[in-house]
């Protein structure tokens, strides 16, 4: 590391001496300025962050000493070594009760002042080092505390017992005998883009926009879910305004950054974990509808389609069957996204939406299997998991359909000469471009992302490492690493930071992860890159 170094002596000739005898770079040190005085100094580093000031204790006016004692209000981890005559030896000895690190003779000796600033370098990076590290530990205290605290809420969301709790619902404030309303909010990811970057830091200003606005609340509590949607709680019967009227209270902040966000509620009749997890879960099942359709969607529709939408839809599938077994591309893309229009315009409950896609996906299965293509695991348990996935990642319709549209799609460029093949290159390929945009989420893994792509993780795993001679997990590890190494040559942020902007939560993981790829520890990393630079 480079420390930046200032002079202080009134005698012009001196401060010369002193800038030129050595070459400071070669030993860590940045010159940034110089003063005759104590008046103009403390002006300077009044302005100036420094570590290190070279003083002359004898000056005429206010003396080195004075000057001292007035930066360390100023500047208190700044090192400071004085020059003394030897006539003024008794009168330095005072200064080192002010922290003074080093005392040099005048006229100044080369070799001791090399001797000085080398031991004082190597004191510096020690307690640099030891500051960074108490800085990473509060940091990964910091983090740690936030995760329980947020594993501990998914865990009652999910109605999963948390063992020994360390975070009882009291500790969090939530009272037994209270009334709570419950708001599961999220960006409109049609808005944002697909990459997760926007959607991550979309999602990190509405949560601290909702924090300040609420602040002022008797109770407000925010966490997330296992999806990484901001799960806001509030004191119902210390609200002056329903649901709706809060819902506008949470949407108004959110506009001024043109952020498009989706929101679901739901009451808790009481603080217990059962009121909570059931209140999550019609929350949840509220914002899922409004992904799909929109805001617009005021109520949550349970009801059943008429038999005349049924008619429709299956007559869509039917089609979509019969042009995709034909070959026809261009009307079998019709037809897929016919059915996506039906659903889109008759807003149909999410059990039945569901259902449908399940419908549509068994024929892309039944396609796979006739052609003996091993896109797919074939269950119906897993056909029936991904459709659910899918709904219950918080994609809006449209990317549903562009999910299925992707399939079907690719389904297609199967037939002909060295098809099969083909299809497996371009389904990599994508899959490869998907990680590149979003391998910060700390979710991203092998299932995520073949749900995604609506096809069987044995088969992308296997494929993809035979194509690219690399892991799945692997590639994505090689892209959050090479990011990392970017953030440690070119930012100040810690190691536990740069951990969490890369997609892990553990920073121990990472440091393993990272030593194992190229030997050192992160943090020796910088140090090495910046002793190069």
């Amino acid at each position: 590391m480079v420390y930046r170094f200032f002079i202080l002596d009134d005698e012009y000739y001196v401060r010369q001496r002193i800038r030129l005898c050595i070459p400071w770079e070669e030993y860590g040190f940045e010159y940034v300025g110089e003063a005759s005085s104590v008046q103009k100094a403390l002006e300077f580093i009044g302005e100036n962050r420094l570590d290190l000031a070279i003083v002359d204790i004898s000056m005429p006016g206010q003396s080195g000493l004075e000057f001292i004692r007035r930066a360390r209000a100023l500047q208190p981890k700044m090192k400071c070594v004085i020059l003394s005559g030897f006539a003024a030896f008794e009168y330095a000895r005072e200064s080192f009760q002010y922290g003074v690190s080093r005392y040099l003779l005048k006229p100044v000796n080369t070799e001791e002042l090399v001797e000085c600033i080398t031991q004082l370098k190597r004191e510096m990076d020690e307690e640099t080092e030891r500051r960074l590290e108490r800085q990473q530990l509060l940091q990964r205290n910091q983090l740690a505390e936030k995760e329980l605290k947020n594993a501990f809420f998914r865990n009652l969301f999910s109605n999963k017992p948390f063992g020994e709790e360390p975070f009882q619902l009291e500790c969090t404030g939530i009272a037994e005998d209270q009334q709570y309303l419950l708001f599961v909010i999220d960006i409109s990811s049609g808005k944002t883009g697909s990459t997760y970057d926007q959607k991550a830091a979309a999602r990190l200003a509405v949560a601290n926009m909702l924090e300040s606005h609420f602040a002022n609340r008797a109770f407000c509590l925010l966490t997330h879910d296992v999806y990484d949607h901001v799960v806001l709680l509030l004191d119902r019967q210390q609200q002056k305004f329903s649901a709706e009227e809060l819902l506008k209270e949470i949407y108004q902040p959110t506009r001024i950054l043109q952020l498009d966000v989706i929101c679901g509620y739901s009451t808790m009749q009481e603080g217990t974990a059962s009121q909570l997890h059931q209140a999550y879960q019609k929350a949840l099942d509220f914002f899922l509808f409004r992904a799909i359709y929109g805001n617009d969607a005021t109520v949550l529709e349970e009801r059943l389609p008429s038999s005349y939408i049924l008619n429709h839809l299956h007559e869509s599938r039917n089609q979509i069957r019969y042009y995709l077994f034909a070959g026809n591309c261009e009307l079998t893309m019709e037809s897929v996204a016919r059915i996506f229009e039906i659903i889109g315009q008759e807003k149909i409950s999410l059990t039945t939406l569901e259902t449908v896609l399940f419908t549509i996906f068994n024929i892309a299965v039944h396609y796979a299997a006739s052609n003996q293509l091993e896109l797919f695991d074939g269950s119906k348990q897993w056909v029936a998991q991904t459709c659910s996935e899918l709904i219950r990642a918080g994609k809006s319709l449209g990317e549903i359909a562009h999910s299925f549209q992707r399939l079907f799609a690719t389904l297609l460029q199967s037939r002909g000469v060295n098809g099969v093949q083909r299809l497996i290159e371009e389904v990599v390929e994508q899959v490869k471009t998907y990680i590149q945009q979003n391998y910060k989420n700390k979710n991203l893994g092998l299932t995520e992302i073949a749900s995604d792509f609506l096809i069987s993780p044995s088969y992308l795993s296997r494929n993809f490492k035979k194509i690219c001679g690399i892991s799945l997990t692997g590639y994505i590890t090689q892209c959050r690493l090479e990011f990392g190494c970017q953030l440690l040559e070119s930012t100040n942020l810690s190691v536990a930071e740069i951990s969490e902007k890369i997609g892990y939560q553990d920073l121990f993981y990472f440091s393993k992860k990272f030593k194992e790829a190229y030997g050192i520890s992160p943090s020796h990393y910088r140090a090495k890159f910046q002793e190069k630079e």
